[in-house]
């Protein structure tokens, strides 16, 4: 059965109503891999905020004893696949009261709360990748795949056949995020076929990681529908071409207070001075898969040199243009990758410019 015939056989049961005033809730959380999961169950109503959805468990696959994660409710967002009363619950995960594997989701929230009176905000530019059924990235032409160089350039922002491919999974996944409540500020096709970008934010404090996965979520479960296979690897395709990051927008009370261009220079000075900490978390991998993208790929900071500039896209750390016109506002750290946890990253911003840790 192709794409569209299970799309239309799915359209005729999204018809029926649950008995009753019954809901669906879709836990999604990250297990020990670090992937995005998600189950269901029914809620005898509509829950009216994250305080009514109930905590749950998942079992840890590879061990009998002691194999039950609690799933804790944190974020509540409608759902945008099953429409009507059903509900997106982000949870933490956390085994006999303590965080679960990579669940960074705590440690975060502990060091927002911390810096709560510098009402830290935070948006990321989350780029992707669309590959096809085989693997290959969605629409390039057959000569790279004969290791024929092309220009790449011509894509970012993109129109038409011979420049963007995938727009509709953008498009759908931009939509059903709107719908669903996450702070999505916009998307755009990126510098190299196939590659995209959505921005979430600005968000205070740890809210910046809830709504990242749940926008996550959102692109996987549209790729299903499409047949799309999407990935965040920061270099996906060996070769001279663009690395797929997580560039992170970071903004402070006073930097966007009047005269806050100097509380910006004193933010990257603290940057400057915790540069391995800072590149640990660009990934999951202790910033081993970083390191292919920002030693490989084109238009990414240089690994080992820490700089920035104003409207400077080759920098660690970027002041844009007219935040630099005004002299307050934010600053983009270009270092992260596609893959990284945002909850991490968003930790190790803070815990540096805000408690100089």
């Amino acid at each position: 059965m192709d794409v569209l015939q299970l799309q239309t056989a799915l359209g005729r049961y999204l018809k029926i109503k649950p008995e009753g005033s019954k809901a669906i809730a879709t836990y999604i959380f990250v297990n020990y891999y670090g992937s995005i999961c998600a189950k269901s169950r029914t809620l005898s109503k509509e829950p009216a905020s994250i305080h009514d959805v109930p905590k749950w468990s998942f079992g840890v696959s590879d061990r009998m004893v002691d194999s039950d994660v609690t799933l804790v409710p944190v974020a509540l967002f409608k759902d945008p696949f099953l429409l009507g009363a059903n509900k997106l619950v982000v949870c933490d995960a956390t085994r006999n009261g303590q965080p679960f594997g990579p669940n960074k989701r705590t440690a975060c929230e502990q060091v927002m709360r911390l810096c709560a009176d510098q009402e830290v905000q935070i948006g990321m530019e989350q780029e992707y990748t669309m590959l096809d059924t085989e693997g290959k990235p969605l629409g390039w032409p057959i000569r790279i795949h004969l290791n024929v160089p092309i220009e790449c350039r011509g894509y970012i922002c993109g129109v038409g056949s011979d420049r963007v491919h995938g727009r509709a999974l953008s498009d759908a996944h931009y939509l059903a995020c709107l719908y669903a409540g996450v702070t999505i500020s916009g998307t755009n096709a990126e510098a190299t076929i196939s590659q995209w970008e959505f921005q979430v934010g600005p968000c205070e404090g740890v809210a910046i990681g809830d709504h990242m996965l749940a926008a996550r979520y959102i692109l996987l479960r549209c790729s299903e529908d499409f047949g799309i296979y999407v990935t965040f690897d920061p270099l996906p395709i060996e070769g001279p071409w663009t690395g797929t990051g997580c560039h992170v927008n970071v903004s402070t009370k006073a930097t966007r207070s009047e005269g806050g261009m100097s509380a910006i220079y004193a933010a990257i000075k603290k940057l400057s001075k915790r540069v391995p900490e800072h590149l640990a978390v660009c990934d999951p991998r202790g910033g081993a898969d970083n390191q292919r993208r920002l030693e490989k790929g084109l238009f990414c900071p240089k690994l080992d040199n820490f700089t920035w500039g104003v409207a400077d896209r080759s920098a660690a750390v970027r002041i844009p243009r007219h935040v630099a016109d005004v002299g307050r506002g934010y600053f983009e750290d270009r270092r992260p990758a596609s893959n990284c946890d945002p909850y991490d990253v968003a930790k190790r911003m803070v815990e540096t410019i805000c408690l100089d840790q």
